[in-house]
Formats: structure tokens, C-alpha cells, sequence
């Protein structure tokens, strides 16, 4: 999956507030899995529809 530089430039801020908020290092451990985790959940949701579209619809019988 190829990342676009308004995609890495979200990231990086998401990041930056994330760390930002974050006081413990627990707790900043947590915040940046989870922060890392929604990013590849969403990435792979954006390449999932980009397939869907792409395909060409399927004939109905």
C-alpha cells in the first residue's frame, strides 16, 4: 500500500497530539498502538473499497 503525503502528514500530526496528551509511559505505550492500529485499520479500509471499485460489477443470471 503506497501512502499518499497528505496521508503521512495526518499521521504525523495524529502522532504528535497523540504523544502530546499522552503523560505516562504506559499509557503513551497504549495510545500509540492504538494510534498505530486505527491508522493500518484505516488504510486497509481505503485499500479494500479502492478494490471494490475497481472490479468490474458482477452479472446478475
Amino acid at each position: 500500500m503506497k501512502t499518499t503525503h497528505a496521508m503521512r502528514y495526518a499521521i504525523r500530526l495524529n502522532y504528535a497530539q497523540v504523544t502530546e496528551i499522552a503523560g505516562k509511559s504506559s499509557e503513551r505505550n497504549a495510545t500509540r498502538s492504538a494510534a498505530l492500529l486505527a491508522a493500518l485499520g484505516i488504510g486497509l479500509s481505503s485499500f479494500s473499497m479502492k478494490q471494490m471499485l475497481t472490479k468490474p460489477p458482477k452479472k446478475k443470471l
